[in-house]
């Protein structure tokens, strides 16, 4: 019972050092993902034009329902970051195109599961933009969502996908710790970049929420492109 609680702790301690060391390494990335978040913010409560463009975004959502979740969580978050990590590797065209693929059919199925997340959070805890309704739903997506579903299956397709889709050889990668060494480090990594991005989500309208989730996940992807053509130069 000790060798398993020591086991245990070392575990623990791996995935929160790798998760911490990720997310340092993206520091920098990620204040300029909490600042083009909260540009965002200021520019629909005090920027007339922005937010006349945004409210039609969000009349667009409120028309098309779930139609608009999937289509424009496959083309913001599986379509156009697979073109833009299609720059900066040298994999093969089918390659390219495989795994562009596979990205839209996963982000096209987030999007059904983003848009529940948004519209379940407005009705258990309403649309009100104060701090209390903020933290909860923020607390909700990052304490309960990111680490069961939001991460974990995003993992998990992204390693099936590697092996080629064989259960027999993704059942024998997983081992018998695969949350702690897989998913933990990665959603270490998100809670320390991603919160203050999805407490500024969650101080826009319902029907915006989803909209600029999608759009801060491609600028996500712009300047960690960015940063880590950067890295790889030098």
């Amino acid at each position: 019972m000790d060798s398993y609680s020591e086991r245990k702790r070392h575990w623990l301690q791996d995935a929160r050092d790798t998760g911490l060391l990720a997310a340092r390494k993206n520091l920098v990335a990620g204040i300029c993902l909490w600042i083009f978040g909260v540009g965002i913010v200021l520019a629909y409560y005090y920027w007339p034009v922005a937010q006349a463009w945004l409210q039609r975004v969000a009349d667009w959502k409120d028309n098309w329902g779930i139609t608009f979740s999937i289509v424009s969580t496959a083309i913001f978050g599986g379509l156009i970051p697979s073109i833009i990590t299609a720059l900066g590797n040298r994999f093969s065209l089918p390659r390219n195109l495989y795994l562009g693929a596979t990205n839209v059919l996963l982000w096209s199925l987030k999007g059904i599961e983003l848009d529940f997340l948004y519209r379940g959070q407005a009705w258990l805890f309403g649309e009100a933009n104060d701090v209390f309704t903020i933290a909860c739903k923020t607390l909700v997506d990052q304490v309960l969502y990111v680490p069961l579903i939001g991460i974990t299956n995003v993992v998990l397709f992204v390693l099936w996908r590697d092996l080629n889709f064989s259960w027999s050889r993704f059942r024998q990668a997983l081992g018998p710790n695969w949350y702690a060494e897989r998913i933990l480090p990665v959603v270490i990594s998100n809670w320390f970049l991603w919160i203050p991005a999805v407490v500024v989500i969650y101080s826009l309208p319902t029907a915006l929420q989803l909209p600029i989730q999608n759009l801060v996940l491609v600028f996500w992807n712009l300047i960690l492109f960015f940063f880590t053509t950067r890295r790889t130069h030098k």
